[in-house]
């Protein structure tokens, strides 16, 4: 057998704890913003659902260096495991700082 019952517990449980939370949050938001109007809960909901989506990418690399890292059964394979998953996520995090730093400038040069 791949896995056990063990090891896919180990891995279901934070994700699904993961996804709880990134639902309160559009929650917390939706309510927080209700009384202000119907534009501005749109806008937050399509925020948000930027925000699902960005979380949906980072859960999916999360848990492919998990996977790898709970089939490999010795220490010696772990260590490239978990080379491998900071290097997916290192250009994907660069990446995302630079978007959210050119949309920071230049929406303060657009007024």
């Amino acid at each position: 057998m791949l896995y056990t019952n063990r090891d896919l517990k180990k891995l279901i449980i934070p994700l699904v704890f993961e996804q709880l939370l990134a639902i309160l949050v559009g929650m917390v938001d939706t309510v927080m913003i209700a009384g202000v109007g119907e534009a501005a809960v749109s806008g937050v909901s399509l925020v948000d659902t930027i925000n699902i989506l960005i979380i949906n990418i980072t859960a999916a690399l999360a848990t492919g260096g998990a996977v790898a890292g709970i089939s490999s059964d010795r220490r010696i394979r772990k260590r490239p495991a978990a080379r491998r998953g900071s290097w997916c996520f290192f250009p994907y995090g660069c990446l995302l700082r630079l978007q959210l730093f050119f949309w920071h400038f230049t929406d303060r040069f657009l007024r």
